[in-house]
């Protein structure tokens, strides 16, 4: 089987166009139109991650080299795992070192009561996305019946529990683990395009409490419910 190198992670991809294993675009940004006469070169000038250089890519929520997050201006990425500024670029301004990241007991047991997850296809979550629409994807029903569960691209290593055929989904994506008293939550693991749990952006590395009805979004279409029986 061929493999491509990701040009962001230096992952080895399956796949030509999105990276299988951190769900970064591998296909090359398309050239873009000769801007009218008006236009200041400025304007066209992508923004760049204040923390490393890295130009903004496709108006990303993330900076695919550090994780910085261009909408809460919060980067997760330890200092050395950012690479040099780019040639031109200006100086990354200083920033406190990053909090530890705390870390998640497992499960002493069982869920206290049975829970599902309810999977939607929602093509208006990314409406950049080109998804096949013609094809019919019905709402999948996956039981929380284990103390922890990976969400991952389906398909992808390590056989996620919770499978998703999502392009921008990460192939260890998010989990969701039960707490000691039985109760679920959400734990993003650093994905490349980063979990919402009710519109809210989940930190990674920090879980958060899930109850009865609470819809998480990942990905560029895939709409998760989680219910209690």
């Amino acid at each position: 089987m061929s493999t491509y190198t990701c040009p962001k992670n230096g992952c080895a991809s399956d796949d030509p166009d999105w990276c299988s294993e951190c769900g970064a675009n591998m296909r090359p940004a398309a050239a873009a139109a000769p801007a009218p006469a008006a236009t200041s070169a400025a304007s066209l000038s992508p923004m760049l991650c204040p923390n490393c250089g890295t130009p903004r890519e496709n108006n990303g929520r993330f900076c695919g080299v550090c994780r910085y997050n261009f909408e809460t201006g919060q980067s997760y990425a330890p200092a050395s795992a950012v690479s040099a500024p780019l040639a031109g670029a200006p100086a990354p301004a200083e920033t406190a070192p990053p909090e530890p990241v705390p870390e998640i007991a497992p499960a002493a047991g069982e869920p206290k009561t049975p829970w599902t997850v309810l999977i939607d296809f929602d093509p208006t979550i990314d409406p950049a996305a080109t998804p096949d629409i013609s094809r019919p994807r019905p709402r999948l029903t996956f039981p929380l019946d284990l103390p922890e569960l990976l969400i991952g691209r389906a398909g992808a290593k390590g056989h996620p529990e919770i499978p998703v055929e999502d392009e921008g989904v990460s192939s260890r994506h998010a989990k969701i683990i039960f707490s000691g008293d039985g109760e679920p939550t959400l734990l993003e693991l650093g994905s490349t395009n980063g979990t919402r749990v009710n519109g809210e952006a989940a930190t990674p590395g920090l879980a958060v409490p899930l109850k009865s009805g609470d819809q998480i979004v990942l990905g560029r279409w895939t709409r998760m419910t989680i219910k209690a029986k």
